[in-house]
């Protein structure tokens, strides 16, 4: 099964259509979409491809009017951005262990999804009807929205495309009117914190990436990022996943961009949840996570000196301080600080403009929370 958020998955599933053997130009390829492939995307326009992070640690994106998009239909915050490219201070090891789990996930609290269904949208049964295959086959449970303030909406859009995990009050699931029932299922599996199979890390195991045969705007979508957390690539490489990419997906010149290790094509399937993505979508929620720390401060004295505090965090062992300054710092730096719930340091007071700062908890189990930014007082 796929990587997962905070923990992810991706599975198993059956076939589907693959979109013609036409030659694909950059816009044929956007095109997959109007096609009903199964491959999602957030808009059929090029959008912009922006570059985070350094070389050790670079984040590849598209950029669409402010909507940071990755691997072509996962809507980013910044705050997970800067979070998925944190490198520890004075490490040269890129990308540090659990960094990812830190970022990219909120779990629905209990497994209870708060939903609203926009009046604009059309064909409002596919959502209906995906919801309904989710709650059949899995221990979620998707209510309806009243007062609820963390919650998805399901709205109208020129493409298909989910933010991952819960963020935090309203969060979207765009639905362009080419997408079926089962582009519904995969992006509802992001939303819950499931990524694609076709980036695990193990992915080489199992797959040849093509690159001579990637159209020129979309390589970016087929890097592999590791981001180490823990059970973050769960199960073995499923080709069956509702979540995987079919051989031809982003195809320059009509030949395979994805081929099992013996050369062979397949395609993918966007009928229903796998067993693999069932497992890996109860694995999210079935691992320990810790509680997001509170009363995170930031003081500055004035001066030269920087002064971090927080609430301890039951079960904690120690916590990871992330740090961006824009304009100076490439990438988040990353400091851990173990038995203490305070963390200092020299800032000189003509810099703390911009100056950004997180905090995380982190157990000896490697369980780490979601990281919280500081409240400034300069």
């Amino acid at each position: 099964m796929k990587k997962n958020i905070y923990f992810v998955f991706i599975l198993p599933l059956m076939l589907a259509t693959s979109c013609q053997d036409a030659e694909m130009t950059e816009a044929l390829v956007e095109k997959d979409l109007s096609c009903n492939c199964p491959v999602e995307l957030h808009s059929p326009e090029p959008g912009e491809i922006q570059t985070f992070g350094d070389d050790v640690n670079s984040l590849k994106l598209t950029s669409y009017n402010g909507t940071t998009v990755m691997e072509g239909d996962i809507i980013l915050t910044e705050e997970q951005i800067v979070l998925m490219t944190a490198a520890e201070e004075g490490s040269d090891a890129g990308r540090v262990e659990s960094a990812g789990q830190a970022v990219v996930a909120n779990r629905w609290p209990n497994r209870v999804v708060p939903y609203v269904i926009n009046s604009s949208l059309p064909n409002a049964s596919r959502v209906t009807n995906a919801i309904a295959h989710w709650e059949s086959r899995t221990n979620y449970d998707f209510v309806q929205r009243t007062t609820q303030t963390n919650y998805i909406e399901f709205i109208p859009s020129n493409g298909c495309s989910s933010h991952i995990g819960m963020i935090g009050g309203r969060q979207y699931i765009y639905l362009g009117s080419n997408c079926t029932q089962g582009n519904t299922i995969h992006e509802i599996g992001h939303a819950l914190g499931l990524w694609h199979e076709h980036t695990r890390a193990d992915r080489d195991y199992s797959v040849n990436i093509n690159w001579n045969n990637i159209n020129s705007g979309a390589v970016h979508n087929f890097e592999m990022y590791n981001f180490n957390s823990s059970g973050f690539d769960n199960g073995a490489f499923d080709f069956g996943s509702i979540m995987m990419y079919p051989s031809s997906a982003f195809s320059s010149n009509g030949n395979p961009t994805i081929t099992r290790k013996d050369g062979s094509t397949f395609t993918a399937q966007r009928t229903a949840l796998s067993s693999g993505d069932i497992a890996g979508a109860a694995f999210i929620y079935n691992a320990t996570q810790l509680a997001t720390p509170s009363g995170v401060r930031a003081v500055h004295d004035g001066d030269e000196t920087l002064t971090v505090t927080w609430n301890a965090v039951a079960g904690a062992s120690e916590y990871w301080i992330y740090t961006l300054f824009p304009g100076q710092d490439v990438r988040p730096k990353l400091y851990r600080i173990r038995s203490s719930t305070s963390w200092t340091r020299e800032l000189k007071s003509k810099y703390r403009s911009g100056y950004r700062i997180w905090v995380a908890a982190r157990n000896a189990n490697g369980n780490t929370s979601i990281a919280r930014e500081a409240s400034y007082n300069w």
